[in-house]
């Protein structure tokens, strides 16, 4: 995995100015991450790669739903993220009704979204998956999203909110032109790319973060095709980062250009801190 990519990333991300509004007492937020990770022996279908025919064969590192939760004390919405490939249309038609009768979140105040993780568990209907195995994971999915939902909701604070952006060069155009089969997937460097960071930042109104919304038009393919362990991939690494980096978990600190450490910031942050990373366009 290309962590050092990953790293320019956040650096960039923590580095510039959000421009946060005045206080706002009527505004609240909560955030709240519940773990996703199927058992390490469940081999189920992966999503990504057609060239794909056995189930996982491992788990190198956790995958979550993660979910932020604001309004103004009498409406409220939600915007939550599966570190999985998509959400089917059948489980959005379900689950939000759900989500409305059991938290109070109406469907048109829910954003319910996945990172097009690559090195996920294919959800139940999507891209044709009809596997038994794949319905019962689905449904623990969607267990696990009311569950986030209900947390975040349960930790709402008196909130500001920012926005900020920068850049990061991680991303690349895959619209490669070979002369044998003209236009495909490939590596265009000259090819147009976004490389816009924009990061949407709910703190309490003591400034600790609460938590980051985290836009960037990327692939969760760094694991690659022939990869069969269970990975967060790019979008699952990225939060993973951002969320220790404010928690002060040192083995996650950003590096200066000369290799030290980068002072974290424990005491500026709520311990429930999540950076969720948005649903991602691509070329």
């Amino acid at each position: 995995m290309i962590i050092w990519r990953v790293r320019v990333v956040l650096l960039v991300m923590a580095s510039f100015p959000l421009a946060l509004q005045a206080e706002n007492a009527a505004l609240q937020a909560g955030a709240a991450s519940v773990d996703i990770t199927p058992s390490a022996d469940a081999a189920l279908p992966m999503s990504g790669y057609a060239d794909r025919k056995e189930g996982f064969k491992g788990i190198h590192d956790h995958i979550y739903t993660r979910a932020i939760v604001f309004g103004d004390g009498s409406r409220f919405a939600a915007v939550v993220a599966w570190e999985l490939i998509g959400v089917p249309n059948a489980v959005w038609e379900e689950l939000s009704q759900r989500i409305a009768r059991e938290t109070g979140i109406p469907a048109e105040y829910l954003i319910l979204c996945a990172v097009h993780d690559h090195s996920a568990p294919a959800p139940f209907g999507m891209y044709g998956n009809n596997s038994p195995k794949s319905a019962a994971y689905t449904k623990q999915v969607e267990d696990a999203t009311v569950e986030a939902i209900r947390k975040a909701k349960g930790n709402l604070h008196p909130a500001k909110i920012g926005i900020g952006t920068g850049k990061a060069y991680v991303n690349i155009n895959r619209r490669e032109y070979s002369a044998d089969s003209g236009w495909w997937l490939g590596y265009n460097a000259e090819g147009p790319s976004d490389k816009s960071v924009t990061v949407i930042r709910f703190d309490a109104l003591s400034g600790k973060p609460i938590g980051l919304l985290i836009n960037y038009a990327v692939h969760a393919v760094v694991m690659g095709s022939e990869n069969y362990q269970i990975s967060g991939d790019v979008a699952g690494a990225t939060s993973r980062y951002v969320e220790n980096y404010y928690r002060g978990k040192p083995e996650d600190a950003p590096r200066s250009d000369a290799g030290a450490a980068i002072q974290l910031r424990p005491e500026e942050t709520a311990e429930n801190v999540v950076a969720r990373r948005g649903s991602y366009s691509h070329h």
